[in-house]
């Protein structure tokens, strides 16, 4: 995708050509995929393919801020509501759902490049000396950095790993998940540290 600043239409190019094969709009937000293009009209989301009408979703689009990515060639992830993640076949059938922290406390979706995992990181807040409920959202004053990494096709919960990231809380960043799925990196306290996922 290239485009989509400064008010301007989205194009969508080919990798090993750079020809434009679409043309967004502004308003309108868009995510290739190797075989598929999500897009926002409005609020709706539609899924695009070559040789096929285009699909309507029946999910929240997000308007500007497209509110789905893929996280593979067949399974591309967005919200089913505020508190709970979806990962969804292209034909719009859901394969499972994960209960989240709400989208709005800070939410990264990072898939592996293999897209046979995908990582989701949150930050919240949680009860002091309290074990967080993931989909429970206590206001207090302890601050909390999750990472739970998921297998793309079942949606299985496989890695699960939180601290407190004080007095860092300024600088956190998205973590990295190498593209196999089997390491996850992250910036820990000042220092970067990369976890061995089996």
């Amino acid at each position: 995708m290239a485009g989509g600043n400064a008010q301007n239409e989205q194009k969508l190019l080919d990798a090993d050509s750079f020809r434009t094969l679409k043309h967004f709009a502004f308003g309108q937000a868009a995510m290739p995929g190797d075989t598929a293009v999500l897009a926002t009209r409005g609020n709706q989301l539609y899924l695009l393919q070559d040789d096929a009408h285009d699909k309507l979703l029946n999910f929240h689009g997000g308007g500007l801020r497209l509110n789905a990515q893929f996280l593979s060639d067949d399974v591309f992830a967005t919200y089913e509501n505020d508190r709970t993640f979806v990962g969804v076949d292209l034909d719009g059938t859901i394969r499972y759902r994960i209960s989240i922290l709400p989208q709005w406390s800070g939410t990264d979706i990072v898939p592996a490049a293999s897209g046979s995992r995908f990582c989701i990181h949150q930050q919240a807040y949680k009860v002091r000396g309290s074990k967080l409920s993931v989909g429970d959202y206590p206001k207090t004053t302890s601050h909390v950095d999750i990472y739970r990494i998921f297998d793309t096709h079942s949606g299985n919960e496989l890695f699960h790993f939180e601290w407190d990231p004080r007095p860092y809380i300024s600088t956190l960043v998205a973590p990295a998940i190498s593209p196999n799925g089997h390491r996850l990196a992250v910036i820990r306290r000042g220092y970067l540290e990369i976890f061995e996922l089996r």
